[in-house]
């Protein structure tokens, strides 16, 4: 009897001692730096990239008084050009004119395009064809849409002018939607020609499909056009990905209070329900390793929601408030299983695992506008969350290198700096490795 209760004993102390080593060695996030800006403002997330071509990866964020700031891996300013005019939407990365070095694109409010040199900050061109945009809601998207091998830029107005520019700025096509535009696009080959297709959306109509010439190629317009409250729908930002595996790409966007999967005919595939509409909260990714796409969705009323790829709904879990923008994807921890990177308006940064447990929840003073991105900042294989708050300073969270290439499967806002929010020319290698090593297409010219 002695020998039985000093077992159970020995056994129950053994299980205490490697729940508190498992617990003082778990691999959380710690703050690297914070970046003060007195009496400023960010509510649109950071871009990532080399921009100084010095082989780590940059940093570019935007106040909403039109300061474009860049900044090293450790907090240290590169440079800072003010560009006189309100931002709210995130600034994109990518190499628009061919000289082997990014470029930064910057749309003001009040629809003006900058184009910046990513060295130096100076500006390179800017277009002014546009009007007025909705705020936080616009985004720049950047992809060789027509076949060409050079990058083309779209991107629109709240009047429904959505502007295709060559990357020297000239205007190669214009669509102008009588409805409006109320949401960032998303690019994606849609019936498997090689060419894009523009996926857009209005308040009336959900989803617009153009093709790489701007031309209308069908519009899906559900049965009820207003909510049973009475209010018309929250205009959603579309993801385009294959989530079924058959080699054709899906539409995943929010309806109403429904998570809605298009087939590229702009079919509806399956509805989920869910608490609240969607802004630009849709991230997808095959998080848990199965083989199968995930996607997960945040709401207005602060609940993240993972569907699985027949639409049939897996976890879901309160953030604590409202959140617009997308979770991340990607290992931060590096413990060989992926984490899902969400933040909005309830003060804290959440890391879900793949099954919907809480792993843990980071602070973000005053809440955020924008989505975490992920990066491996100091270039040693340890990965950052570079997250602004809402007080008006940019936050980096760090997680230790505990393994080589930690996988990466939706590291930024819409996707990557490209803002395509689609697969749409991204090599089939693995994503992971390409922005570990500072590769990956949304770094440099998408091939």
């Amino acid at each position: 009897m002695l020998i039985r209760k000093t077992f159970k004993f020995i056994s129950q102390s053994l299980l205490v001692l490697i729940f508190f080593a498992t617990t003082l060695y778990a691999n959380k996030g710690e703050t690297l730096w914070i970046y003060k800006m007195a009496g400023k403002n960010i509510d649109a997330s950071a871009a990532i990239g080399d921009i100084d071509r010095d082989g780590y990866l940059d940093i570019v964020v935007v106040t909403t008084t039109g300061i474009v700031i860049a900044l090293d891996g450790y907090g240290r300013e590169i440079w800072k050009t003010e560009l006189e005019d309100i931002v709210s939407i995130a600034p994109t990365l990518v190499d628009v004119t061919g000289d082997s070095g990014l470029e930064i694109l910057v749309l003001t409010q009040s629809g003006t395009i900058h184009c910046l040199d990513g060295l130096t900050g100076e500006p390179v061109w800017k277009n002014s064809t546009l009007g007025e945009i909705k705020w936080a809601s616009m985004n720049i998207i950047t992809t060789d849409i027509n076949g060409n091998g050079n990058i083309e830029i779209i991107t629109g107005d709240i009047a429904g002018t959505l502007l295709c520019l060559d990357g020297n700025g000239k205007k190669i096509w214009a669509y102008n939607e009588s409805e409006g535009i109320g949401s960032a696009p998303a690019v994606g080959d849609l019936d498997g020609d090689g060419l894009a297709e523009i996926i857009i959306a209005s308040e009336d109509t959900p989803l617009i499909c153009l093709s790489h010439k701007g031309e209308v190629k069908w519009r899906f317009k559900p049965q009820s056009d207003v909510l049973v409250s009475g209010r018309k729908r929250e205009v959603t930002a579309p993801v385009i990905r294959d989530i079924n595996g058959d080699g054709i790409a899906e539409i995943i966007t929010g309806m109403g209070f429904e998570l809605v999967a298009i087939n590229s005919n702009g079919e509806i595939v399956w509805s989920s329900p869910i608490k609240n509409r969607i802004d630009s909260g849709i991230s997808v990714g095959d998080a848990d390793g199965d083989g199968a796409i995930e996607i997960y969705a945040t709401d207005l009323s602060g609940n993240i929601v993972c569907v699985a790829s027949d639409g049939k709904q897996k976890w879901s879990a309160k953030l604590g408030g409202k959140a617009r923008r997308s979770a991340t994807i990607a290992d931060v921890d590096g413990d060989g299983v992926v984490e899902i990177i969400v933040a909005g308006y309830g003060g804290k940064m959440h890391l879900f695992s793949p099954d919907g447990t809480l792993e843990e929840s980071l602070l973000i003073k005053g809440g955020t506008n924008a989505a975490p991105v992920i990066a491996d900042l100091l270039g040693d294989g340890g990965l950052c969350a570079v997250i602004p708050q809402i007080s008006g300073s940019l936050v980096v969270y760090r997680w230790s290198p505990v393994i080589e290439n930690p996988e990466i499967l939706w590291p930024e806002y819409r996707g990557w700096s490209s803002r395509t929010a689609g697969e749409y020319l991204e090599n089939k290698r693995k994503i992971s490795d390409e922005i570990v090593a500072g590769t990956h297409p949304s770094y440099q010219v998408e091939q």
